[in-house]
This record gives structure tokens, sequence and C-alpha cells, in this order.
């Protein structure tokens, strides 16, 4: 079984005038993947799920580009709509470069922008 593993985690505080902008998701180490990314905060939403998937046979986790929480710290403003468009593109992106994939296991936590384009 192939496993795609990504993330987009941010805490968003919405009195915080400040927004969250696409270099805030950029520093050494971010954004992460492969191995790299899958070795990222044992103890968390990633950690957990890679170490109990290790656990099972014929299992293959596959990394997949994602930013690591925002340089800002744990809580701060909105995220952009272009840092989250920049984001969810590098991620697709990965995931057709990738794939194919049995299935996928994102860590989304926080809040997003909204929908990228108005509905029907």
């Amino acid at each position: 079984m192939r496993l795609a593993v990504l993330q987009f985690t941010h805490e968003t505080v919405t009195f915080l005038p400040n927004d969250t902008i696409r270099d805030d998701f950029i520093y050494p180490g971010s954004p992460a993947s492969g191995p790299g990314l899958l070795a990222t905060d044992p103890k968390g939403y990633i950690g957990g799920f890679v170490q109990v998937a290790r656990e099972q046979q014929d299992v293959e986790l596959v990394g997949i580009t994602s930013p690591l929480w925002p340089r800002t710290g744990t809580a701060s403003g909105w995220i952009t709509a272009d840092a989250y468009a920049h984001f969810v593109a590098l991620m697709l992106s990965d995931l057709r470069g990738q794939g194919p994939f049995d299935g996928v296991y994102m860590a989304p936590y926080g809040d997003s922008p909204g929908p990228l384009a108005p509905g029907p």
C-alpha cells in the first residue's frame, strides 16, 4: 500500500492584525517533503501516523511537499489567499507527480482563507 502524507498547519487568531503570508512558511526546513516531512514532530499529527503506519507490513509512505508551522509561531492572522493557493498548488503538483497512491493522509490544522474561486 502506497500512502501520501502531507500537512498544512496554522493557528488563526482573527483579531491579530498581521496576515500570514507565503514567506512566513518558507525558512530552512520548510516546506518539507520526503523523509524530512515524515520525520517532523514525532509526537504530532504526522509523527503518530508515521509510527503506526511503519508498524504495518507492505506500507510505503511518501512525504509530499508541505509547509510546516509558519515562522510567526503557532498563532497569527489569516493566511493570505496567495499563500494558501501557492502551497495547495505545490502539494497537488507533488501528489500528481509522485502518484499513484492508494490513499492520502493529510494533517490539516487551522483555517484557510476560504474558497479560491467563486462557486457555481
